[in-house]
């Protein structure tokens, strides 16, 4: 027993030094894709010596929007863990339960209207509002009904359908520039600068302390609830923690990036197959694992169809289909 916790500490430390040392090599490369090619050797000039011509560039626009797409990554994957465990079901994250297009829904209705009381904080404020709400929705109906993992999903499907169509309403007849606020809905760290890394190292940071923190109670969670309450936990309790810190964050990322799907839902099962479904190993895997695709999205968006550039969901979605359809058949046929 002993020697097989020390070779799982063993895959984790190596899978987790691996993965960091991939974000690293991932960062440096991001801040050199754009518009305007710069070479690593430069951008490492421009990271070290203030004499740099790149300096403005590299540090005030490229590397805050690579690091913004490392810590939405994380916030993102680790959601996505999180309610895998909670709900028991390999297909759920905050987009495929519709809890994302429900921030996303507040962050525009705070956009468009002119909510004084609530100050520069409404979008975050909303965004939270409607993602509990719809979190808090979906648990009920998912115990009292005993609804299956596909009844589940689908009902997830429909609350972000029914989100979007009147997230989009309100963007035509409420908002004045329709371009941008679709743009940032549909997901992009473009825009992100120093201010925004606040908020989304905010959101990282409460995912990964949750994931941590809670790694005992939600490893009994894996082997039921009835196995939860033997051991001692409070299951109300815990699902209420999981619910309100990945809605939180969720809502975090959606108000300051917009949605990006699939890193939920993605990340968590490669995570788990690296290391194993222990959650002190698995969520920070996760995290680095999250970040570094989101990285890598947001390098293929920036590049792809240049000089325009093309939203994060579009990219994910992607990969996040095809996986998603992969989960599906591998469900019903084994």
């Amino acid at each position: 027993m002993i020697s097989l916790y020390r070779s799982r500490a063993r895959r984790f430390a190596v899978t987790l030094l691996t993965l960091v040392i991939l974000l690293i090599l991932l960062l440096l490369v991001s801040t050199s894709v754009g518009p305007y090619y710069i070479p690593l050797r430069d951008v490492v000039i421009a990271l070290t010596s203030t004499s740099s011509d790149y300096r403005v560039i590299v540090l005030g626009i490229r590397l805050p929007r690579s690091i913004a797409a490392v810590f939405l990554g994380a916030t993102l994957a680790i959601c996505g863990h999180l309610l895998q465990t909670l709900f028991n079901n390999p297909l759920v994250e905050p987009y495929t339960l519709g809890i994302a297009s429900a921030a996303a829904l507040g962050t525009v209705v705070a956009i468009s209207g002119n909510l004084w009381f609530l100050g520069s904080q409404a979008p975050q404020v909303l965004a939270f509002t409607f993602a509990f709400a719809t979190s808090l929705l979906l648990l009920t109906l998912y115990r009292v009904l005993n609804l299956s993992i596909t009844q589940l999903l689908l009902l997830g499907i429909s609350l972000s359908l029914l989100y979007s169509a009147i997230s989009t309403a309100i963007q035509l007849y409420f908002v004045r520039d329709v371009h941008a606020v679709f743009f940032m809905i549909m997901g992009r760290v473009s825009h992100c600068r120093w201010s925004h890394i606040v908020t989304l190292s905010i959101a990282a940071a409460l995912c990964l302390v949750t994931g941590t923190v809670l790694a005992k109670p939600l490893n009994a969670l894996l082997l039921g609830e009835e196995h939860c309450l033997a051991t001692g936990y409070d299951v109300r309790v815990l699902t209420l923690a999981i619910l309100f810190l990945t809605s939180l964050s969720t809502s975090l990322a959606v108000s300051t990036c917009g949605v990006v799907s699939f890193i939920g839902l993605v990340t968590p099962h490669i995570s788990r197959a690296l290391v194993t479904s222990e959650h002190r190993y698995s969520v920070p895997t996760s995290a680095v694992l999250g970040a570094c695709l989101t990285l890598l999205s947001d390098m293929v968006a920036r590049s792809a169809v240049p000089p325009f550039e093309l939203p994060l969901s579009v990219v994910t979605a992607m990969f996040g289909v095809p996986f998603f359809m992969y989960i599906m058949l591998k469900l019903r046929y084994g």
